[in-house]
């Protein structure tokens, strides 16, 4: 473990050089009891149980510090720690898995709220003091990296229960997040947010019906969903209703509907195009290719201010006046009084030769485990247990019974959620914000209201985000060599 002295050293040591560098942070800116600790592994319960390995431990009732933010409808804290049943499935199967892992371990979970509008960083300064007051960090998605980058946080493969090539975590976030070798915040099933926060759209089934189209589902299990078919449905269906001339949501209808921070942000991955690639460790700037001009024009297209972007989308869809809604699964607990039924698809592809690509919401819970855990073994042991537990039983409830049963209302949406679960993307260039090229659509939709000047826009920024880029590498670097030398020293 680290003590006070050593992480009071570390942290310095990383001031010090982030002061050289140049700053680029973000806006928002006693032991433990003794384990019992039995070599035997736990059993597989039945044939077809996965197991996790771990040694059956007991923690003599440790209190294990969850930092977590306030939230409901499943996001945030909701989907991690629940304070008792309340007969709420989504409520009781959080319940449930922690309640599963307090047994086996003998430990009871604590919860604590961050109290900074939901971003989590107010956690930083106890851990800057070195205080052991929290085991388990989850702080929005776009404020992680803002912890680690300040030497806070464990780097995974460091964690000597946790095993990042399990089912439970998610590969191609670690693969997006591991930089020369090292990987200091990630999710997989230990959360049901990192896939109810991704993205996708909600069509409008009567509305389908009312013009006889077919339902996208085979076009998308086939691979045919393509931006041509998405933008043939959309012009066909939306209509000027009361033949005033105006279009406007609440009396006419809407081929499509999204939100500011959401169908500009989720339109660059859907059609293949990323911030910034990460190849063997190396994160590179990829944002402007062959195709980004193409994309950003194609899709800005599609807008119009006050008529189907910054409105009230989600109730114009739970009107019926909206055929397409841009929007995130875990959105489908919203809509389960919604009159018309409705289907869940993925964004479409750009082309048919593409895999579909799905953006995951910057509120996403990321977790980090804080550098100042005083038992570094435990912590391992009982997150890794809390991330299997979640992939054999909390996750299939919510994937098999919330998604697919209680709120979305056919088979083939389960179906497509399978996709959609399949290809998430984590973009290294989304999450980390301090680089500067995070939010290009929205900025080019709240300052031009189109993409026309994309090319000298990024031109105007690249080479600033270059240079943050490059600080953010010498922090990665400085933070492992120190990193590296206290725990040699800690033996």
């Amino acid at each position: 473990m680290y003590t006070k002295h050593k992480l009071t050293a570390l942290y310095l040591a990383l001031m010090i050089t982030v002061s050289a560098l140049g700053s680029c942070s973000a806006d928002n800116t006693e032991d433990s009891p003794a384990a019992d600790t039995t070599t035997a592994t736990t059993e597989e319960s039945s044939e077809t149980e996965i197991s996790d390995h771990l040694p059956e431990v007991q923690y003599d009732g440790y209190e294990f510090r969850l930092f977590l933010r306030e939230g409901s409808n499943g996001t945030r804290g909701a989907s991690m720690y629940a304070e008792e049943m309340t007969g709420d499935l989504l409520n009781d199967i959080v319940y449930n898995r922690n309640l599963a892992i307090e047994d086996r371990f003998n430990i009871t979970f604590q919860c604590i709220y961050s109290g900074d509008n939901g971003f989590g960083a107010d956690c930083v300064p106890a851990l800057i003091a070195g205080d052991d007051a929290y085991d388990l960090l989850a702080p929005h998605g776009r404020n992680a990296f803002d912890i680690a980058l300040q030497g806070l946080a464990y780097e995974w493969n460091n964690l000597p229960y946790v095993d990042l090539s399990r089912e439970w975590w998610d590969a191609n976030i670690n693969d997006s997040f591991t930089i020369h070798g090292k990987l200091y915040t990630t999710t997989g099933d230990i959360c049901y947010n990192s896939l109810g926060s991704a993205a996708c759209l909600f069509f409008n089934k009567t509305l389908f019906d009312d013009y006889n189209m077919e339902y996208p589902y085979q076009s998308v299990i086939e691979g045919t969903w393509t931006w041509d078919k998405w933008e043939t449905i959309i012009e066909e269906t939306t209509v000027d209703l009361n033949g005033d001339g105006v279009m406007n949501w609440e009396n006419d209808r809407l081929g499509y509907a999204t939100s500011v921070w959401g169908g500009p942000i989720n339109m660059q991955f859907a059609a293949g195009l990323s911030i910034i690639t990460v190849t063997n460790g190396v994160p590179e700037i990829s944002f402007m290719n062959e195709r980004t001009v193409d994309v950003f024009q194609r899709y800005f297209k599609q807008l119009e201010k006050g008529v189907n972007i910054d409105i009230s989308q989600d109730e114009a869809f739970m009107k019926g006046n909206v055929v397409f809604l841009d929007t995130r699964i875990y959105k489908a607990i919203s809509f389960r009084e919604m009159e018309d039924d409705f289907g869940i698809i993925p964004f479409p592809k750009y082309s048919e030769e593409m895999a579909y690509r799905t953006s995951v919401d910057g509120a996403v819970n990321l977790f980090l485990v804080p550098i100042t855990v005083s038992d570094p073994e435990r912590n391992s042991i009982i997150v890794e247990g809390m991330a299997s537990e979640s992939y054999r039983t909390t996750m299939p409830q919510y994937y098999e019974i919330v998604l697919k049963s209680k709120h979305v209302r056919d088979q083939e949406s389960a179906q497509v959620i399978d996709i959609i679960r399949n290809n998430r993307v984590f973009d290294f260039g989304y999450y980390n914000h301090s680089i500067g090229l995070d939010s290009i659509p929205v900025e080019l939709y709240q300052k031009y209201g189109n993409a026309d000047n994309v090319t000298s826009y990024y031109e105007s920024i690249k080479n600033t985000a270059a240079a943050q880029l490059d600080e953010l590498m010498e922090k990665f670097h400085k933070i492992s060599e120190l990193q590296t030398e206290v725990l040699s020293q800690n033996g």
